[in-house]
């Protein structure tokens, strides 16, 4: 599945992204990274698969 990120936001490094599949599955696609430069602008690919799972307890 592809998917899009675009936030302005003055310090990339502050934000985590995640993917919450229908399950309540969670896909993360970023986490803090990009230290001090500004702006998400990125396109990604996850595994459909992996947000489709239901989770059996």
């Amino acid at each position: 599945m592809a998917n899009s990120v675009e936030i302005v936001h003055i310090c990339r490094g502050d934000l985590t992204v995640d993917l919450v599949g229908p399950y309540e599955v969670v896909c993360a696609l970023m986490n803090r990274s990009g230290g001090s430069t500004g702006n998400i602008d990125q396109a990604c690919t996850v595994d459909e698969s992996l947000l489709q799972s239901e989770i059996v307890a």
